[in-house]
């Protein structure tokens, strides 16, 4: 298997702190569901607003609804690492558990130094992931 480069490792990171509700208290967050249109365009913006986080992540208009390669790559890749939750026939939505959010965090914080490293490096953009997507999508709780 190839190495990854240091954009994708940073792409990834991102990828990953936004979805484990960064910015949020780990422990009134239960399951989340999130439609792949909503975290498509979610992860649209915030290549654009945090270019410096996503620098291998490419967005294309044509269809209307933005889509990237590499974020659905990523996201197959975490759905095969059992990280997130796919199972769904039609690939409509996906599942982040309250478990899966946990261990995120903490492989994350090993990696940057501890949570307050963590947040400093990426509540910006957890918390604007949270706000990009609920205007796009409502965010379901589901009941564990």
């Amino acid at each position: 298997m190839a190495d990854k480069s240091t954009k994708e490792l940073v792409t990834d990171d991102s990828i990953l702190a936004a979805l484990s509700g960064l910015d949020e208290d780990a422990s009134t967050i239960g399951d989340t569901r999130i439609s792949m249109v909503g975290c498509f365009r979610a992860f649209n913006e915030l290549a654009r607003e945090f270019p410096q986080d996503f620098p291998n992540l490419f967005f294309s208009q044509r269809s209307g609804i933005p889509y990237s390669k590499e974020l659905e790559n990523t996201l197959f890749q975490l759905g095969a690492w059992r990280l997130i939750e796919d199972s769904n026939p039609d690939y409509r939505y996906f599942t982040v558990t309250k478990e899966t959010r946990k261990l995120i965090r903490e492989e994350l914080k090993k990696y940057y130094g501890g949570e307050e490293e963590l947040r400093k490096r990426f509540s910006p953009i957890a918390k604007r992931f949270q706000e990009v997507l609920q205007r796009f999508e409502k965010i379901e709780s589901v009941s564990v």
